[in-house]
């Protein structure tokens, strides 16, 4: 779930690590999901960058629609982190480690590796001196979100 809902809202790893469930919400009536970036690179002071996205759906559900994804992510949390998540703060982190706590750089990292693992996508090319580096980090989400939203035909 971090992997789509990360590629939708261009995010790097510290924005992924640092999101509350408070930062994100739905509005079923306009059909869309909105991101406030509690911290990110252009933003030094976290005054908070607000992105959002409406329902790309066209007569099915799709299993990349960032409306969709998102009320499926936050219905998740709720039932995860029941009171904690239903309090009016929704102080739990929006993608917790496997400890319900918030991940850490070392964390984001691996478990985008993993995902991508997943695909069967190598996640290693060798290097000048033929060691093998590794092909992704934390900012891959900015790079795949962009390549998404341009095959789909979104600025």
């Amino acid at each position: 779930m971090p992997i789509i809902l990360g590629s939708w809202w261009l995010t790097r790893g510290i924005e992924l690590a640092s999101a509350r469930a408070c930062h994100m919400w739905t509005d079923k009536a306009t059909k869309t999901a909105s991101w406030s970036l509690p911290v990110s690179k252009t933003d030094p002071k976290g005054m908070c960058t607000t992105r959002t996205h409406g329902c790309c759906c066209r007569s099915n559900k799709e299993p990349i629609c960032p409306y969709h994804t998102a009320t499926r992510h936050l219905e998740r949390l709720k039932r995860t982190f029941g009171n904690e998540f239903a309090s009016h703060a929704r102080d739990v982190p929006l993608f917790p480690s496997a400890d319900g706590q918030i991940m850490s750089h070392i964390e984001v990292t691996k478990m985008t590796q993993d995902i991508i693992g997943l695909t069967g996508e190598s996640l290693a090319r060798p290097g000048i001196d033929g060691r093998p580096l590794q092909r992704f980090a934390e900012h891959v989400l900015r790079v795949s979100g962009a390549q998404l939203m341009a095959r789909g035909g979104m600025d």
